[in-house]
């Protein structure tokens, strides 16, 4: 199973933390070899929405400098409590079913 180098881990967990400050939930999922899965999801009670073009944006800034391509899912807007969403983070390893 692909796993992120140390150093690419601490890159993402920092700019998650940036993200998620700004109402932006991204989950990180690994496919195959040099290859993960991104869930991005605008997460606040903002009176504003942002678009899924520069929801992608900001979550694949993450890698731009990492040998990683990441295919992107964005999901929809949904409006979580502050004091709710934030205890809520948690990056979950994808593992593939071997059938």
């Amino acid at each position: 199973m692909e796993q992120l180098d140390p150093i690419a881990f601490a890159h993402f967990t920092y700019h998650r933390s940036i993200l998620l400050e700004s109402g932006i939930k991204v989950e990180l999922w690994f496919a195959a070899a040099k290859s993960i899965e991104l869930t991005i999801q605008q997460v606040d009670a903002q009176p504003f929405t942002i678009p899924h073009a520069e929801l992608k944006d900001r979550a694949t800034a993450i890698f731009r400098f990492l040998p990683y391509a990441p295919a992107i899912t964005v999901l929809e807007r949904i409006q979580i409590p502050v004091s709710t969403y934030r205890i809520c983070w948690t990056v979950y390893p994808y593992f593939p079913s071997e059938t």
